[in-house]
């Protein structure tokens, strides 16, 4: 995978007119952009939410596109404005307002966009849900690099403390990333009830592990309740914050 830095990112992105070009085009700089934080400065360039379409260019983006998902990923502003002058049903009306119907065939197609398998869970959640029901996952990403996993105990953290499914269990746990970024494609199961940010990964692991060694006794033992994360669970709220 190509090793961007930002003055890199933010040359080559000037390449494109629109984020729609750019996804198109080049999906692993798009990718590298939104996960270095630089989105406003790279796009600044790029044609803004106000950009002056008529009633008749509306109607024929909209025409582009089969499925009501597609059009807002593809085409926000037109979607977007389209809904706040009114003619929002009189364009969609050919669209088909279900989700993209994925297959073995187009999740594969859709997953050859992608360097990595954060930016394929981020960018195309529905495709990443489909090839995990239908155990197609690990085929489609064949072709991606696996990054350096495990957590840095010298890099800042956080620990968290969420709530599965209503209550069905409670997790503590720590990451380097964003909570949300670290459970993409699994947030409707989950509601983040406290974070904690540590300097030091060691410190919220120490952290951690005191609050599992002294309520140990509530580990949860049930099935599976997440996709890959099922431990350091609690079959009821032992810190007492929901």
């Amino acid at each position: 995978m190509k090793k961007w830095t930002k003055e890199k990112m933010l040359q080559e992105v000037k390449k494109y007119k629109t984020q729609k070009e750019l996804r198109k085009n080049n999906m692993a700089l798009k990718s590298a952009i939104e996960r270095n934080g630089i989105r406003d400065e790279a796009y600044a360039h790029m044609d803004k939410l106000s950009r002056k379409w008529s009633n008749e260019e509306l109607k024929e983006e909209a025409l582009k596109y089969k499925y009501m998902d597609d059009f807002y990923k593809e085409s926000s502003s037109a979607y977007i404005i389209s809904r706040n002058r009114g003619i929002f049903k009189h364009i969609t009306s050919h669209l088909d307002n279900k989700l993209k119907r994925w297959t073995d065939d187009n999740t594969k197609e859709e997953a050859l966009k992608y360097d990595t398998r954060t930016e394929f869970a981020r960018n195309s959640a529905c495709a990443w849900q489909y090839a995990i029901r239908n155990d197609i996952l690990e085929e489609i990403c064949s072709h991606m690099q696996i990054l350096k996993k495990g957590f840095d105990f010298n890099a800042p953290a956080i620990l968290y403390y969420l709530k599965i499914n209503d209550g069905q269990g409670y997790k503590i746990g720590i990451t380097n990333r964003e909570v949300k970024e670290r459970f993409f494609g699994e947030m409707k199961k989950i509601e983040i009830l406290k974070t904690w940010a540590f300097n030091k990964g060691r410190d919220a692991k120490k952290r951690e592990q005191e609050i599992l060694l002294k309520f140990k006794e509530y580990q949860y033992k049930g099935k599976d309740l997440l996709y890959n994360a099922n431990s350091e669970i609690f079959s009821k709220d032992v810190l007492e914050i929901d």
